[in-house]
């Protein structure tokens, strides 16, 4: 009897891998949304070499795919319009299903804290119109979420751990702020399902979302386990291994980014960085120069509210936009805080994304998302006149005298000036003291409140019309 106990063994692990059961990334599972009319990736683990039979609701056409000798495999499949609810199943003699899945439009969501800050807000910090928003959640409107668990690595990694989410207040509170503002109005206007993935971790640097690959352009990468265990979100390339490599096979539209804080100070370093971070993301999903849209960093007092340090990272941000294809800024000057440096109006910033979007990527020319900024000066003796882009129906103040801007003499010592909204997107400068004006600013420092903004709301981006070095 005891000898043929191995054999009986055998037997069973075998008849195990005979009938193994197909196995899912998390990324493939109920309630998840795909990309619509697009060719989008399916794949997971089988019973090596054996045939996997794919067929969706949604078609009457069946796939079949082999997987190798490990088991895995992958396939691609065509998606129609948007629409749902569909089930899709997978055997390879042991069927397994996959329910209510829509398509719609994907979206994903990174970044660090102010991307990450969820419906219930940080202690002490919360979210504007938080309670409403979760009590109104509604799981018929079909925005689906998936936050993908913090997980650092020294390696990429091929699967996370996360699930999709229905509209729930169950589950909303616990979800990205922004990234569901953002969702909740791109899917009320559009009127197809959405998908949102967020993958963030506050106080993350840029470094720790790039491939070792790309980085070494800049650093001699660290790739290592040990230091700080604190801040293992700044370790070089391990958030981009764990976080944001598993989902490249699937299928997106574009991302949205708000990060730099943690950055701040390096403008110059990020200006190179940020641009080759965009390729490389674009480059590992592999359908071309898809939308890349991120948020200016908020003004607050970093290392002093005059210092003029994160006004020029938000400068740097502000010309980005020109130099990486199909980018866009999303203007936050108005929402800063000398003491918090997450700003409690998600919605205000969520939507404004989705303007953004609804305009450059789905051709809604109907809604505005341009920000009124800096075109020209012109001095005429003790008189600076500056006129303005994107302000065709004029500039209005908030405060009265209009606040935050300043001119500087040949000395370089700026002063506040006294402004005029002399005609429409025309404002005058004057300050008693300076004779000879030849630089001008406007609320160019790590924070000050904004006074000026357009007929829809968007603020004048701060700016300066000179190029020197700030102490």
């Amino acid at each position: 009897m005891w000898k043929r106990i191995p054999i009986c063994l055998l037997y069973i692990v075998f008849a195990f891998f005979v009938n193994a059961e197909i196995t899912l990334p998390s990324l493939i599972a109920d309630n998840m949304v795909l990309q619509q009319q697009t060719d989008v990736k399916l794949w997971g683990r089988a019973t090596p070499n054996r045939k996997v039979k794919v067929h969706t609701t949604w078609s009457s056409e069946s796939y079949n795919v082999k997987s190798d000798t490990n088991g895995d495999w992958l396939l691609a499949i065509k998606t129609p319009v948007a629409g749902g609810p569909y089930t899709i199943s997978f055997n390879d003699g042991i069927e397994k299903k996959v329910t209510n899945v829509m398509i719609g439009e994907v979206w994903l969501c990174s970044g660090q804290s102010n991307m990450e800050m969820t419906m219930k807000g940080y202690p002490g910090q919360p979210v504007s119109e938080a309670q409403n928003t979760l009590a109104s959640a509604d799981p018929s409107i079909p925005i689906r979420f998936m936050t993908v668990e913090k997980n650092n690595s020294l390696f990429p990694l091929d699967n996370i751990q996360s699930k999709w989410r229905e509209n729930s207040s169950l589950y909303l509170k616990d979800l990205s702020a922004l990234a569901y503002y953002y969702g909740l109005f791109l899917q009320s206007v559009l009127k197809v399902p959405v998908g949102i993935i967020v993958s963030s971790w506050g106080g993350s640097n840029i470094e720790t979302w790039m491939d070792s690959t790309t980085l070494s352009q800049f650093k001699k990468v660290k790739l290592t386990n040990t230091g700080n265990p604190d801040v293992v979100f700044q370790r070089d390339c391990q958030l981009y291994n764990g976080m944001i490599y598993p989902l490249h096979n699937f299928a997106i539209k574009g991302v949205l980014w708000y990060q730099g804080e943690s950055n701040v100070g390096q403008e110059k370093l990020y200006k190179q960085q940020f641009p080759a971070m965009v390729a490389q993301w674009r480059k590992l999903w592999n359908i071309g120069d898809f939308p890349f849209y991120y948020a200016q960093i908020a003004p607050w007092k970093y290392k002093g509210v005059q210092a003029t340090t994160s006004a020029r990272f938000r400068e740097m941000q502000q010309n980005l936009r020109l130099e990486v294809p199909n980018t866009e800024i999303v203007a936050t000057v108005d929402t800063g805080d000398s003491l918090v440096i997450h700003p409690p109006m998600k919605k205000l910033i969520g939507e404004r994304f989705a303007y953004v979007v609804l305009n450059k990527t789905y051709n809604c020319q109907g809604i505005e998302y341009r920000t009124p900024e800096f075109k020209s000066m012109t001095i005429s003796n003790d008189t600076i006149m500056l006129d303005f882009k994107n302000a065709e129906d004029g500039l209005n103040s908030k405060t009265r005298p209009i606040t935050g801007f300043e001119i500087a003499g040949i000395n370089r010592i700026f002063k506040p000036a006294r402004a005029a909204l002399v005609k429409k997107g025309v404002i005058k400068l004057t300050e008693s003291t300076i004779s000879n004006p030849v630089a001008a600013r406007y609320a160019f420092k790590n924070y000050s409140p904004v006074s000026l903004f357009s007929n829809l709301g968007f603020p004048l981006v701060p700016f300066r019309t000179d190029n020197w070095e700030d102490k």
